[in-house]
């Protein structure tokens, strides 16, 4: 992701955890590491950048609004595949294939363990589930090569 993207969204939320301590949804209590920075928009007319506009300024204009977890993930950032999250970063989130949790940010993990489904936080940083995720990976590329040849065979029959 661009450096000044990420910038503006940490600078974003430790102001809008200044001005907003619950979801603008549900108005759930938030914690400053629950909390997300939900763009509505991501273009305006006479803007170059939504990222050229503070956080106060995109929040007055209404282009964002803050959300907690589960009210973001209704908002549609939820991949069922990862062929559907590599198809559209936006859909990010997913069900943690490990602790069938909601898992946001899941499928990018997904693709720094090298699995086909979502990983939550919790259990990406849990040792004994890094070994889980080994197997799982493992068993995936056993299963993928047996598969790979028993077609193999079919075709040379």
């Amino acid at each position: 992701m661009n450096p000044e993207i990420v910038r503006w969204h940490k600078e974003a939320r430790r102001e809008a955890f200044k001005e907003m301590k619950q979801c603008e949804k549900c108005q759930k209590p938030l914690e400053e590491s629950r909390l997300f920075i939900h763009h509505k928009q991501y273009s305006l007319k006479g803007v170059r950048s939504i990222y050229d506009l503070s956080y106060r300024e995109s929040s007055q204009r209404g282009i964002v609004e803050i959300l907690c977890t589960r009210c973001h993930y209704l908002e549609g950032h939820f991949a069922e595949t990862l062929e559907e999250f590599r198809s559209n970063r936006m859909l990010h989130s997913g069900i943690c294939g490990i602790c069938n949790q909601f898992a946001s940010k899941g499928w990018q993990r997904a693709e720094t363990f090298k699995v086909d489904f979502p990983v939550c936080k919790k259990c990406s940083k849990s040792q004994r589930d890094k070994k889980i995720l080994v197997t799982l990976r493992t068993n995936q590329l056993n299963l993928f090569q047996h598969d790979h040849e028993i077609r193999k065979n079919r075709k040379s029959i």
